[in-house]
Order: C-alpha cells, then sequence, then structure tokens
C-alpha cells in the first residue's frame, strides 16, 4: 500500500510487532516438524525406488533401472542436497546402470 503523504509513492513501512519472536516460535517448530516427516517419507520413497532399480540392473534391464534410479537421486537431492552423502550410493549406481548401457550399444 503506498502512503499517500510521500512524494516519490514510496511504500509505506509496518512496524513489526514488539514480540515478533514469540509469535513465530511455534510457526518453526510446526515447519521444522513438517519437513522432518517430508524427509523421512521422500527417504522411505527413495530407499524403494533404490532397491528397485538394483533388482532391474540384476535382471539386466538397464532402461528401468536408469529410470528408477534417477527419480530415486532427484528424491534424494530433494530432500538432502545434491552434496550430501545420503545421495552417494544412487549416484554411484545410476552412473553404474548408464555404464552398462553405453556397454551394451
Amino acid at each position: 500500500r503506498l502512503d499517500p503523504s510521500t512524494r516519490d509513492h514510496t511504500p509505506a513501512v509496518r512496524q513489526a510487532p514488539a514480540d515478533l519472536t514469540a509469535f513465530c516460535q511455534p510457526l518453526k517448530k510446526k515447519a521444522h516438524k513438517m519437513a522432518t516427516v517430508d524427509k523421512e517419507k521422500t527417504a522411505a520413497e527413495a530407499t524403494a525406488l533404490f532397491d528397485q532399480g538394483i533388482a532391474k540392473i540384476k535382471a539386466n534391464e538397464m532402461d528401468n533401472a536408469i529410470e528408477l534410479l534417477g527419480k530415486c537421486l532427484e528424491l534424494r537431492t530433494a530432500a538432502f542436497g545434491e552434496n550430501a552423502i545420503e545421495t552417494a550410493q544412487a549416484y554411484h549406481k545410476y552412473g553404474c546402470a548408464l555404464f552398462y548401457k553405453a556397454q551394451d550399444e
């Protein structure tokens, strides 16, 4: 909302409540709890995809393995970050599946 008393029409600055920290604490705790639950659910989904991908590698179905391991990697990177240790195994097996496919062609 613009402040009509200023000539340059800069937005009016609202004053923050005096006890903003106390106001935000319950929101932060709730957001942290939701993020933890989502990470656990995402990690479980990623592990299931990883296991399926490994089974496809053993069955020599590289296209399916690449798809499953790629989805696993996407989930783990979204949950933990692309340089997190939790993504290392998925990166490795995804690379292996790509390598095996290239060898077959």
